[in-house]
């Protein structure tokens, strides 16, 4: 959930005219998302030896550092030139608040709950688009929004006694991410490459400040080969994900974000043994199709 939201709206797609282009599109869209998948994957392993404010630290500065080596000689101080650093900073803050929480949950849930869980933002987001945005919403929208948050909360369980606090705290993170994706509409005029970079080295700077306090030296290799691998299946699934979006719509795209439901499923089961519930299994089919929907009247309301 922490990464799988475009940085800002990315350059104008192609018409989506050449099939091999759109295959490839939407091949690099798939890879973007299991990157992200692979990036919670290793968060969650991160817990058996590091706290999780160092598993922060090593996503945002090892991606900083893999971005500022291949960049840096292309891009110079362009790389944190922003026209509007305010709406920067708080872009920055928002997406660190929500992977703090990630990773934390990750600690606590499994991989198929916290995805289930953390997609309610994109109904977080239709939701608050009519308040913050001045947007219309109509009965079907909110139809789409209301069944969603139904799915997301048959995942979480309330009032059963299987029911984790943990999944109150991906609530909170998938609501972060919805003010994140509204305040990146409104950042649509800077350059992705640049959003990206600002909220790595924000990310860096405020959790180098914090890590001292925290900090455990991995007494085994894999240690610190987890906190490598934080940054390059950040960093790497970022430029997948810009990489398909010139080869494709991204209306085109778009439904290809909820592979990332049945990515957390294998990888979780594969990785840590977790085998999702009904009620999990359940909330991620009203949800999936509840997105669907949703993205159906988007792209329905931008062709009348």
């Amino acid at each position: 959930m922490t990464e799988t939201a475009p940085p800002k709206p990315l350059p104008p797609s192609p018409p989506g005219d050449d099939p091999r282009a759109t295959l490839k599109g939407v091949a690099l869209m798939c890879l973007a998302v299991f990157l992200f998948i692979m990036l919670e994957m290793t968060a969650k392993a991160s817990a058996e030896y590091m706290p999780v404010a160092q598993t922060v630290w090593a996503r945002y500065f090892s991606h900083l550092a893999l971005m500022t080596l291949f960049l840096a000689p292309r891009y110079g101080m362009r790389l944190i030139a922003t026209r509007r650093p305010g709406l920067q900073i708080v872009r920055s803050l928002l997406l660190l608040l929500i992977t703090g929480c990630t990773f934390f949950s990750l600690r606590h849930l499994q991989m198929a709950e916290v995805t289930t869980i953390g997609f309610a933002a994109p109904f977080f987001v239709a939701a608050l688009s009519v308040p913050l945005l001045g947007e219309k919403v109509g009965v079907h929208r909110w139809s789409a929004i209301a069944l969603g948050f139904i799915g997301v909360a048959i995942a979480m369980r309330p009032g059963l006694g299987v029911f984790h606090w943990a999944a109150l705290v991906v609530l909170g993170a998938a609501l972060a991410n919805a003010f994140y994706l509204i305040a990146t509409r409104k950042a649509k005029d800077e350059d992705p490459v640049v959003s990206i970079y600002f909220t790595s080295f924000a990310g860096a700077l405020v959790m180098s400040a914090v890590v001292p306090f925290f900090w455990v030296t991995p007494s085994e290799p894999i240690g610190w080969v987890i906190m490598v691998a934080l940054g390059i299946f950040g960093g790497l699934g970022h430029f997948m994900l810009i990489l398909g979006h010139t080869m494709a719509p991204a209306s085109l795209l778009a439904p290809f974000y909820y592979t990332q439901l049945a990515f957390s499923v294998g990888v979780g089961y594969a990785v840590f043994g977790d085998v999702p519930d009904g009620f999990t299994i359940a909330g991620a089919l009203i949800v999936l199709a509840s997105g669907l929907y949703l993205i159906y009247r988007e792209r329905k309301k931008a062709r009348a």
